[in-house]
């Protein structure tokens, strides 16, 4: 049974929860809390100002932050988090490659980047 707290909420799936003016969480276990959030994947959470985890399993944290690919997680004011697995955690932090991470405000973490690193770096 879905949950639905505070005007124009919309939780529309069994297990759902939507909190918040504008929030909605549209498929099974999935969570939104804070102003428009959006959650509508199974299991996705998207927690703030805007937020958006469309992903399966996808976490969004932060204001305009987004979770958009299976198992990926934003957390910070627009963050993104695109690439499956991928983590972004800062502010304007970009994960936009599978199994990538970007830690720090504006860090971003590519598969290109990482591939530069790891011909460059000592032995």
């Amino acid at each position: 049974m879905p949950l639905q707290l505070v005007g124009n909420t919309n939780a529309s799936a069994d297990s759902a929860v939507a909190l918040g003016v504008g929030s909605t969480a549209s498929s099974t276990y999935s969570v939104a809390t804070g102003t428009v959030a959006t959650a509508n994947q199974t299991g996705a959470v998207a927690i703030g100002n805007r937020p958006s985890a469309t992903g399966t399993n996808a976490i969004a944290i932060g204001s305009a932050s987004a979770a958009s690919s299976t198992s990926s997680i934003s957390i910070g004011n627009t963050s993104k988090a695109s690439g499956i697995t991928s983590t972004a955690i800062g502010a304007n932090a970009t994960a936009s490659d599978t199994n990538t991470t970007a830690l720090g405000n504006m860090a971003s973490a590519t598969k290109e980047k990482v591939r530069l690193l790891a011909t460059v770096a000592p032995q």
